[in-house]
């Protein structure tokens, strides 16, 4: 499904991140960034369809988490990993922290919060 957002996040929010507090420079940099993104055709899977396509993802594939958050567009990112014939998702729940595996099931890890409302789905490819 078509996903519009404005991405803006980090150049109106610079006080939370290390790199960019009191950096204006870096700050201008990064807002180039998000016009560029805001460019873009984005698409997501809705989190009440996760269930329906879950079978179409594979082993490795990268979910990135989109948000509701205003001025983001993805929140949190994974791995996806197929366990016990269910699609989970890999992470690093809390920086610093140990990597996981989600108990349970993507569909119902996105479920269990509001602010996430789908996913978006990449695969890397093998190199030519």
């Amino acid at each position: 499904a078509p996903f519009r957002k404005t991405v803006n996040f980090m150049s109106t929010h610079p006080d939370s991140y290390l790199k960019l507090k009191g950096n204006p420079d870096f700050v201008k940099v990064i807002q180039k960034q998000e016009e560029e993104i805001n460019k873009r055709t984005m698409y997501h899977i809705p989190k009440n369809r996760v269930q329906k396509i879950a079978s179409r993802i594979q082993n490795g594939d990268i979910i990135a988490i989109t948000t509701d958050i205003a001025g983001m567009d993805v929140s949190h990112t994974g791995i996806a990993l197929w366990q016990n014939d269910a699609l989970h998702l890999m992470h690093a729940p809390l920086a610093g922290h140990r990597v996981q595996i989600t108990e349970k099931a993507l569909a119902d890890y996105l479920a269990a919060n509001k602010k996430q409302l789908g996913i978006m789905v990449a695969r890397p490819l093998q190199p030519a």
